[in-house]
């Protein structure tokens, strides 16, 4: 009999891990996403809004090639194109505990790369922007001046101390770049920022800031934008794998802790009947 009891007990806890795990955040189809969220671009409705500078220049979406192109027939000097997701909550310092970080990631790919000039293309993920990412924090690598940095863009914010640059790498147009930005808060709420760039020789390259004041925003995922001077032509960059998440997850804390309340249980059960 205890045997049996035990054994609902402990099916009560695979039940309960389960619903756990269907409660976990889902991204919908909607601008607003939640987190964690995973974007592939191999089909369905894209939770991402586009939006491009002048020029001709599109942004297909829809699934059939199962990335997130973007395709510059003819872009002028100092435009930037984005694709976004809104993300209203989770990863602000009110949000993530001193244990939790927040990492963002995705990955970059060329069908054909040509510019007019050697200030090239920036290309990488915003984190913190607003609407048109006009204020943001930038992680992204040009192939042209073969740079990677972590900068920030602010108006309205003078107290931002991002700006790193470092030269790390040699580009090929037939790799795939991985992007991935760790945040987390230190002192009185000090974002900490960790971005990394795998190269095509699978060799990562680091860089790290810091900004005691954080940008606030919702907006985050890809950006492009032409420097000074430059004209893009027959630019056709593949983005994917978008996915935003914070470890510990707060689905597996919840797991974790139902875990721990199963086992207080069986303990409890198991002391009543000796």
């Amino acid at each position: 009999m205890l045997h049996n009891r035990f054994q609902k007990v402990r099916k009560w806890g695979v039940a309960a891990a389960s619903v756990a795990l269907l409660a976990c955040p889902v991204a919908s189809s909607a601008h607003a996403v939640t987190v964690p969220y995973a974007e592939d671009f191999n089909g369905g409705t894209s939770a991402f809004v586009t939006s491009v500078g002048t020029g001709t220049v599109a942004w297909t979406d829809d699934g059939s090639i199962n990335t997130l192109r973007f395709t510059q027939t003819t872009q002028g000097s100092g435009q930037a194109n984005a694709a976004i997701v809104s993300v209203p909550d989770g990863l602000g310092a009110d949000d993530l505990s001193p244990s939790q970080y927040f990492l963002i990631s995705g990955t970059i790919k060329f069908d054909s790369y040509t510019t007019s000039a050697t200030n090239g293309i920036d290309l990488g993920i915003n984190l913190f922007g607003d609407a048109g990412f006009a204020d943001a924090y930038r992680a992204d690598f040009n192939p042209t001046k073969q740079t990677f940095r972590l900068a920030a863009g602010s108006p309205t914010n003078t107290d931002y101390t991002v700006s790193v640059v470092s030269t790390p790498f040699s580009f090929s147009m037939s790799e795939t770049y991985t992007l991935t930005l760790k945040g987390w808060y230190t002192g009185l709420g000090t974002l900490n920022m960790e971005f990394t760039l795998t190269d095509p020789n699978l060799a990562t390259a680091v860089i790290t800031a810091t900004d005691p004041t954080p940008l606030i925003g919702t907006n985050f995922g890809f950006r492009t934008r032409t420097g000074s001077s430059v004209t893009a032509t027959n630019t056709v960059t593949q983005f994917d794998n978008f996915s935003i998440s914070v470890v510990p997850e707060p689905s597996a804390i919840v797991l974790l802790s139902m875990g721990g309340f199963v086992g207080i249980a069986v303990a409890r059960r198991r002391a009543s009947y000796k």
